[in-house]
């Protein structure tokens, strides 16, 4: 008598928020992916094996061609990137330079290089269009949400009923009480303390919550179930070439090794477990600093060596602190095309 061996459950994440174009422009060259942090955070998922949905109104212009031609690229589900009514896709500058002691930084740009004209910016998801996705996220593990809309509410309610995690990353509180509703949905918060100083003056956190808070070059601190915060420095970086996407990095990596079981595995986490997957997601985005891009990495490095990062940084010593009191492939490159003002046609 034999036996079949149980094919293992592939974990699935939607995402709403900011999917863009973002265009690197590094020496005499652009380079031309896939981004925003909801783009990054869902591509990064799809590399690491989840079945991932981004769900946007990107249009079918020069720079949305290239966004979902990426996107595919690396095992991203679109079906629910082009809802109607679609607009133009949004485009972002990414600019690499030193500074001067010679340390690379990145500034961003939302003008054209060319003609100064304003590029496309986010616009958010109608509450209308979203009647064709609701009824397919049944069974999502994981909803990713960057953006504050009514849309990103409405979503977030269905999915929570459902049992989905519920994965907030705010950029900024612009209307206060949607904001708030979005932070009583969610299961985890991450926030940059330049955007966001206290969570905790703007709305009531949830008592079973992971909180991160991110401190740039200081690394970040975090409280999970509202226990007191704990800090965990920055991971070293062995090579800096371009540090854009590491927050989106950690957070890919701590959905991916926290909530690949949904709602159901995140609530099985200790302390313990939470410091490891923000150890490891910490690794993962200096790994990924020694590559220009986002998700430079993903380009030019096998996936197995980002894997060895990650096991390694999860298995290693914990690095958080006392409690506190208070496959390899080059990226696409072109030359102008983006800007409609420009030219309006995208040229390999």
């Amino acid at each position: 008598m034999t036996t079949r061996k149980r094919k293992s459950r592939v974990p699935s994440a939607c995402g709403i928020g900011l999917i863009a174009l973002d265009l690197i422009e590094h020496g005499d060259s652009t380079l031309h992916y896939a981004g925003g942090t909801c783009g990054n955070v869902l591509t990064i998922l799809a590399y690491l094996g989840w079945n991932s949905y981004p769900i946007g109104r990107i249009a079918s212009d020069s720079a949305g061609k290239v966004v979902v031609s990426d996107l595919q690229r690396w095992g991203v589900r679109t079906d629910f990137l082009q809802l109607h009514p679609t607009a133009r896709s949004p485009v972002i500058i990414e600019r690499l330079t030193v500074d001067a002691n010679g340390i690379p930084f990145h500034s961003y740009g939302f003008n054209c290089s060319e003609c100064g004209g304003r590029l496309p910016s986010y616009q958010p998801v109608t509450l209308r269009s979203l009647e064709t996705v609701t009824a397919s996220l049944s069974g999502t593990d994981v909803l990713f949400i960057d953006r504050v809309s009514p849309a990103a509410i409405k979503i977030a309610e269905f999915a929570r009923e459902k049992g989905a995690l519920i994965y907030f990353e705010p950029t900024s509180v612009r209307d206060e009480r949607q904001f708030r509703k979005l932070v009583s949905l969610s299961h985890v918060v991450k926030y940059a303390q330049d955007r966001i100083l206290d969570l905790n003056e703007i709305c009531e956190v949830p008592t079973n919550i992971l909180e991160i808070q991110t401190l740039g070059r200081g690394g970040l601190r975090f409280r999970f179930q509202k226990r007191g915060w704990h800090r965990a420095a920055a991971w070293p970086v062995p090579t800096l070439l371009d540090a854009a996407g590491s927050g989106d990095w950690l957070s890919a990596v701590i959905i991916h090794l926290l909530a690949n079981r949904g709602l159901e595995g995140f609530a099985e986490s200790s302390l313990t477990t939470v410091s490891q997957a923000i150890n490891a997601g910490q690794a993962a985005a200096a790994w990924n600093c020694g590559f220009v891009g986002p998700r430079g990495g993903m380009y030019q490095r096998p996936k197995t060596d980002l894997f060895q990062v990650i096991q390694e940084a999860f298995k290693s010593q914990l690095r958080w602190n006392a409690l506190e009191h208070s496959p390899s492939q080059s990226a696409a490159v072109f030359t102008g095309g983006i800007c409609e003002s420009c030219s309006g046609t995208a040229k390999p």
